[in-house]
């Protein structure tokens, strides 16, 4: 009979998949986020750190995320260079993402989120700075449903791995094709967006949407696709205005 629950994370077996190397491979049972306890270690390596399960673990616009335990893939992976981020690096991990994956009806929502059928939520990522001496540490954080407790709930449609292909995915594996993906685009600072595949996952092109702003403001227009930049395209009466920041949702019409 085969097992529905999910193999334990293992270091080693995540490491002797991977075409790239790392510093270090950090596990742990549970921890309050993987992302601040990156930020928290201050130490300039190229490292993962994976928890089975985060107490506090964080989204995007100030929200949390929960990561259950033996349900998905909580992970925050360290890189460091002389500069900041680009602005499009969310993206085109989200790109990177839905490719590596390879399933079905997946698009992305701007700026990070990867959706199935355009509506639940798989996986969001957060990405985090903070500069030490002349390096700045990048986190990248990711947060993907693997398979859920059949009474997850939060505020939002979700979906998980299995749900949407029937199959249940190996995490170490998993974790291996991913940070792959993730670390080729590193390595090589590969950052720029391809419009054409952009538009292919963009689930909100041509859309009208509201963005909504930390400061409790919003603003309604219809969605036009991204700037080179990574900026969202806004079409407001007859201008067409670009926004970096924000949180967005469809307008029910």
């Amino acid at each position: 009979m085969i097992s529905l629950n999910l193999e334990p994370l293992n270091a080693q077996i995540i490491r002797d998949q991977m075409k790239y190397q790392l510093d270090d491979i950090l596990i742990f049972e549970n921890i309050p986020s993987t992302n601040q306890f990156l930020l928290d270690q201050g130490l300039l390596k190229k490292q993962v750190c994976l928890a089975n399960s985060q107490s506090n673990g964080k989204g995007r616009q100030g929200k949390g995320w929960l990561s259950p335990p033996n349900s998905g893939l909580w992970l925050s992976l360290q890189w460091f260079e002389n500069i900041p981020p680009p602005s499009t690096l969310g993206l085109k991990l989200a790109l990177t993402l839905v490719e590596t994956l390879s399933i079905s009806n997946l698009g992305i929502k701007w700026s990070n989120d990867i959706v199935w059928k355009e509506r639940y939520k798989l996986a969001g990522f957060l990405i985090e700075t903070k500069q030490i001496g002349k390096q700045w540490q990048w986190v990248i954080g990711l947060g993907l449903n693997v398979k859920m407790p059949e009474n997850h709930q939060v505020n939002q449609l979700w979906t998980d791995l299995y749900r949407i292909s029937g199959k249940i995915f190996d995490r170490n594996k998993l974790t291996a094709q991913i940070l792959d993906s993730f670390l080729e685009i590193l390595e090589n600072k590969n950052f720029q967006i391809d419009p054409k595949i952009w538009k292919k996952y963009d689930i909100l092109f041509q859309k009208p949407v509201i963005l909504h702003f930390s400061n409790q403001s919003s603003l309604e227009g219809v969605a036009m696709g991204i700037s080179e930049h990574g900026a969202l395209k806004l079409q407001i009466g007859s201008e067409i205005k670009t926004f970096m920041s924000g949180d967005v949702t469809v307008r029910l019409t």
